[in-house]
């Protein structure tokens, strides 16, 4: 899965940490993969609906 390879590529650089904006029908989503909701829906200036949600990475293997 693209998201999976992103956090793979990530985490070689050593990010420790993944954000990502979703939207909120979008939020079990995300939630099945790790990440965790950060506050409430933010109501951007077009309407949409949309949430910050974060996902602590482990260090890269060796």
């Amino acid at each position: 899965m693209l998201i999976e390879k992103a956090e793979q590529w990530s985490q070689e650089r050593g990010y420790h940490q993944v954000v990502i904006t979703s939207l909120d029908t979008a939020i079990g989503f995300y939630q099945k993969l790790g990440y965790v909701p950060q506050g409430g829906a933010v109501v951007q200036d077009d309407g949409v609906s949309t949430i910050y949600t974060e996902k602590q990475l482990l260090p890269a293997e060796v």
